[in-house]
């Protein structure tokens, strides 16, 4: 009797353990998602893990794990771990109709585009004895981490200041404010724009209209060269954190803008990037497109075709040429010396007898670690309409 008996406590369990390994998991949701869509480099974001337990059975224990690409550093170091990638591992004991909630805060650390992946939950057997794996989809969800804010005051007085030159020299040859017709009077009009002439021959009041002044376009040329064998990968991203901030502060202040970059991208590669231009220098952007130009810098360009300064400002130089608009480029780029310095202006004055025009400007920033590096490339700070502007790296 007894033996009967524990054989059948034995296949009870059995058919226990066996019916629990096939029903743990029904009803068990988990979702892993970011708390934003998008940060700039430096900044945090919160991961927020949900686990819910929708049947009445428990789970007495689950460990969740998922994995996330390195560039992203999780302020709660515990249960993780780095390697190829930064794995997180939590462990949760559900009651039946149960939801659990968690919020990790991290870091991003370097700009890219991240995605959580390999979502898995583990649970022991009913009586510890074997051990139930349960794969889930990944979410669709990315986080974009955009290029670090840089500190662009100094580089936007000084487009200000090359603007103001510009304005000043197109006087001598053509009027900004040139007359172009007559109209009936507003009440909105000032009375200094009244045409007393032709008001007292039409009866009423009349005043004159002016076209207004052609705007300055800021074109941003940005140097992503990094060739030879001494490479610069940090300057090369704070050139690119100087091209983000730069065109998304002029984009606010309703400057008509454009950023040309260096990088060669593939038809395939545009399709991407809505609002990417193919461009002779590389790649274009135009108008009012701050998001669209923060996901482009997401990219890796390590192992992509890139142009050279000089065929940057060539070929920018070039697609102005002709147009009567007037441009100002920014040429952003680690890789300034005397020699580039001198041969932009060069360029510059072969420019200017070739098309006849007014002086042109060129204004070169060069992003630096610190002032003692930035002195050692004995770097003129103008030469015949080329202007040099250091921008050190902002310490935190």
């Amino acid at each position: 009797m007894t033996l009967l008996f524990l054989v059948l406590t034995g296949v009870l369990l059995y058919l226990a353990a066996r019916l629990y390994s096939r029903i743990w998991s029904r009803g068990v949701r988990i979702g892993v998602e970011f708390g934003r869509e998008s940060i700039c480099a430096g900044e945090e974001t919160e991961l927020i893990e949900t686990v819910e337990n929708h049947k009445r059975l428990p789970v007495a224990a689950m460990e969740v794990a998922f994995r996330v690409p390195k560039g992203l550093l999780f302020l709660d170091a515990e249960n993780t771990m780095i390697s190829d990638y930064v794995y997180k591992r939590d462990v949760f004991s559900l009651r039946g109709m149960e939801k659990i909630y968690r919020t990790y805060h991290l870091t991003g650390v370097q700009r890219g585009r991240y995605r959580i992946s390999h979502i898995s939950c583990v649970s022991p057997g009913l009586f510890f004895k074997s051990v139930f794996l349960s794969d889930l989809p990944d979410p669709e969800q990315d986080l974009y981490v955009y290029p670090a804010r840089a500190d662009v005051s100094g580089i936007l007085r000084a487009a200000e200041v090359l603007q103001g030159e510009k304005q000043s020299m197109r006087r001598v040859y053509e009027d900004p404010f040139a007359f172009s017709s007559i109209r009936e009077y507003q009440t909105t009009d000032p009375m200094k724009n009244v045409n007393w002439k032709a008001s007292a021959r039409a009866g009423q009041l009349m005043v004159n209209t002016y076209a207004a002044p052609v705007s300055e376009q800021i074109r941003i040329l940005l140097d992503l060269e990094d060739e030879g064998v001494r490479r610069q990968p940090e300057e090369i991203e704070q050139s690119i954190s100087i091209a983000a901030t730069l065109y998304a502060a002029l984009v606010r202040k309703n400057q008509p803008t454009e950023l040309i970059t260096g990088v060669q991208f593939s038809t395939e590669e545009l399709k991407k990037h809505p609002g990417a231009l193919p461009h002779p220098g590389g790649t274009a952007f135009n108008g009012n497109r701050i998001t669209e130009v923060m996901r482009f810098f997401t990219e890796d360009f390590t192992e992509m075709e890139k142009n050279s300064a000089v065929q940057l400002m060539e070929t920018a130089l070039q697609k102005t040429a002709g147009t009567g608009a007037g441009t100002i480029p920014v040429l952003i780029t680690k890789n300034a010396d005397a020699a580039l310095v001198n041969q932009l202006a060069r360029m510059l004055q072969r420019r200017g007898k070739r098309t006849g025009a007014g002086p042109e400007k060129i204004l070169v920033v060069v992003p630096c670690r610190d002032r003692a590096e930035y002195e050692k490339k004995k770097l003129p700070a103008a030469a015949g309409g080329v202007s040099v502007l250091p921008a050190l790296a902002v310490r935190t």
